[in-house]
């Protein structure tokens, strides 16, 4: 499965930090509301330059999409051709009528797909101030990894209260299923759905998730073996962006936006041993 619709950025986030706990807790602690103002100016000026750099479309029907994206339902009296939109100014647009006259659309909606998981701290990680009537799609697909009986305990925890299972866990941490919860394999379906939206996107996709979700989502987009999710490690406070290629690959960079450093960790040659994690344990911290 792979659609590559134009060269639109996927971005994907870990929910910021929250208050007493790195990960978990109900709602964003002091850095984690800095980090979403730093992600509403980063994902707004990139989303910005996207509008700016669009003319690379190939087709028609994306440059309608796009239109239909940021000014609401298109006008029909607008000839849409490679050359339809004059400028895109950073709170308006400006399209050409049939008969060459101009019409400026006014204020649009910066064109974002906004997914996240339903968690609070994801939600308000997600509601950037700075973007006037974001939509935002909350979606359960998205939440992280249901442990069952062993919710909200740590691995350790989980390794002192049932030593026998957490061997298996260790073994087979992709396939071995919580109990009353979920297996690393049944999320990746759980996922399908919103896989196929995210590509399906001819404009920006933010997506707002968890670790354990985050891992599944990197390990498809990185076309490696989907059971090799689990020593995937995931940053806080980091923006992974990912561009797809004409190689039908993505390009995956790593923004760090609480110091303001980008990496490009990803190339058609990149190692992946040094994004991932030399324990047989699984990374996990949702």
């Amino acid at each position: 499965m792979s659609w590559h619709i134009g060269t639109r950025p996927i971005w994907i986030c870990r929910a910021g930090e929250t208050v007493g706990s790195k990960t978990r807790g109900d709602s964003l602690g002091t850095s984690g509301f800095e980090f979403r103002q730093k992600l509403g100016e980063y994902v707004e000026n990139q989303a910005v330059k996207f509008m700016k750099d669009f003319r690379q479309f190939e087709s028609t029907d994306s440059l309608v999409s796009l239109a239909e994206s940021v000014c609401g339902e298109y006008p029909g009296d607008l000839k849409v051709t490679r050359n339809s939109v004059a400028t895109f100014g950073r709170k308006s647009v400006m399209l050409v009528r049939h008969d060459g006259t101009r019409k400026r659309a006014g204020a649009f909606k910066v064109p974002i797909k906004v997914m996240t998981s339903t968690m609070k701290r994801a939600i308000q990680t997600v509601s950037l101030q700075n973007l006037v009537d974001l939509d935002i799609e909350e979606t359960s697909n998205l939440n992280p990894l249901d442990k069952g009986d062993y919710s909200g305990m740590d691995l350790k925890d989980i390794k002192e209260k049932d030593p026998k299972w957490y061997k298996l866990l260790e073994k087979d941490p992709f396939s071995t299923r919580f109990h009353g919860g979920e297996s690393y394999m049944d999320l990746i379906k759980r996922l399908e759905s919103s896989v196929i939206d995210m590509e399906q996107q001819v404009v920006p996709v933010l997506v707002c998730s968890h670790i354990s979700v985050i891992q599944c989502l990197l390990a498809y987009f990185r076309n490696i073996p989907v059971k090799e999710c689990t020593s995937i490690e995931v940053p806080l406070h980091t923006l992974i962006e990912l561009v797809p290629t004409a190689g039908g690959e993505w390009y995956e960079s790593h923004v760090s936006l609480l110091d303001g450093e980008k990496n490009a960790i990803i190339g058609s040659c990149f190692s992946f041993d040094s994004v991932r994690s030399e324990s047989s344990t699984p990374i996990w911290g949702d």
